[in-house]
Formats: C-alpha cells, structure tokens, sequence
C-alpha cells in the first residue's frame, strides 16, 4: 500500500487514509526539519541541532484510521554534527550523511542506521566544483547511490557525492540552457530525479518555495503547499506532474477534507509492506 506523508510543524503526521501518528513530546525548537523512512523507522533530523530520533511504525497498522501515539526513540548526535539539509545514501541506503563546512573545510558525518552508530569526520576524495552552500538540498539515486544538489546558481550548476565511495564529483551540466536569460538563480527549489526531461503540458502551477515534491513509483511528481513571491499561500495547494509518458503533463486534483496550505513541511511517500 502506498501512502503519501505530510509532517507538519508540530510533527503531527497524518496519511490521506486517516491514520494518523501523535509522538511524545516532539516540540523542538525550528521547522524546515526532515524525515527519512528507512527500516520501517521514520527518522527525524532536525537542521542545526542534535535532538534527532526516530518513531519505529513496523508493528503499526496504517490502514484502520487508528490514532496512534508513538514513543520516539532518541538518535541524538554529537554536538559538532550539524546540517540543514542531510540526505540518504551508502550501501543499500542505510545511511544518512549530514555535511557541513567550516573554515578548516569539509565534514561528511553519517548515521548509520543499520549499526545505529554515528561516524563522524569521514574521509573522502575530491572536492565540490565551487563553493558549497548548505542551505540547499540534496536528492539521491538510491540504485547508484550518487546524490545530487542544484546549486541554485546558473553558473554553478549541480554538486554532486558519491554516498558509496566518499568522491565528490564534478559536475559538466550547463543549466543556464535550462531557464531565459534573464533567470540569475533560483532559491529554494526541491529536486526530484527523474529519468529524463521532457515538455509539459497542463495547467502550470503557480511558483513557490518552501513546499515539498514526492515521486511516486509510477512516476508521478506530487507538489504540496508552499508561498509565492508575495508571501501569500501558492496555487493551488495540491498538483501533481505525471511523467510516466511524454509529454509530462500537470494536473489539480480534487482534495477532500482539505488541510489547506503549508510551508517548511516534509513529505514522504511510503510504501507499507
């Protein structure tokens, strides 16, 4: 069964089939955070801080319309480990990196699920093709294992690691032939890989950030939430790119008992074995 996650601020979780998932005391402080679902466990990884836990769902039924409280279970790390946008990546996916920079260079610090240990200060090759920004995120090819981040500016293009070998690997992109000449950078977009890219059709949504884009198994990008350049709620909240065919076309479908907008959210799309 597949499921699509909203994970609001407040960490209140709810799945479009109503069952919905209360964890003790999960107030902490800041929004922007992130979830992963690795193992039946969904983690939490809270940017620039150490207050990490996971909720473990492998005995939780999710198809009864059950609320649920969850104890959370700490993963908390050490103190010199922060990042805004951590990613998952390693062997069979089992690890999530945290990378942060300061002004003795580069640190890639992991959690390990499968040990549930943290391995601080590992070593790698290479280095990013320009200056890293850790305020962009992260989106990760779980076959190869290689994860990607857009820069944001034109110029700059993709960084890109190697979750499985630790090589930073130079990108030879140009995205400038991607967006009119008069497009400088782009702030706060969400990657979704995808095979190849294509046209569109539809209705376009309107622009925004701070939302969230999920791709689905049959190759369905779902867009939730977000605002627009004048601060005010995107339209419409809800819309879906299906690129399962040429040409990838947009669609607004039909919300029922709709939660409204949000901003600084995650989603996860799951699939209940």
């Amino acid at each position: 069964m597949l499921h699509l996650l909203y994970i609001f601020f407040r960490a209140l979780i709810i799945f479009y089939c109503s069952t919905v998932i209360f964890a003790d005391d999960l107030l902490f402080d800041g929004d922007g955070y992130n979830a992963f679902y690795i193992e039946n466990k969904l983690y939490f990884i809270v940017p620039y801080s150490q207050n990490h836990f996971y909720i473990d769902l492998k005995d939780l039924s999710l198809e009864n319309g059950t609320i649920y409280n969850a104890p959370r279970i700490s993963v908390a790390s050490p103190s010199y480990v922060v990042s805004k946008n951590p990613f998952i990546g390693g062997n069979s996916n089992k690890k999530l990196f945290l990378i942060d920079e300061s002004t003795y260079g580069l640190y890639v610090d992991t959690l390990n699920i499968e040990l549930n240990k943290w391995e601080t200060n590992n070593s790698y090759k290479g280095l990013p093709n320009d200056e890293l920004s850790l305020n962009r995120p992260w989106v990760t090819n779980e076959t190869t294992g290689i994860s990607y981040s857009f820069r944001g500016d034109l110029s700059t293009g993709v960084v890109i690691f190697d979750t499985i070998n630790f090589v930073w690997i130079n990108s030879t992109s140009n995205p400038q032939n991607l967006f009119s000449k008069e497009t400088i950078s782009i702030y706060g977009c969400i990657p979704v890989l995808l095979s190849s890219g294509q046209n569109t059709t539809g209705k376009t949504p309107e622009e925004r950030t701070g939302h969230t884009a999920v791709l689905t198994s049959d190759g369905r990008v779902i867009v939730y939430g977000g605002e627009n350049n004048l601060s005010k709620s995107a339209i419409p909240y809800l819309t879906i790119l299906d690129t399962s065919k040429p040409p990838f076309m947009w669609s607004t479908p039909i919300e029922e008992n709709s939660i409204g907008s949000l901003y600084s959210h995650t989603s996860l799309w799951l699939k209940i074995i």
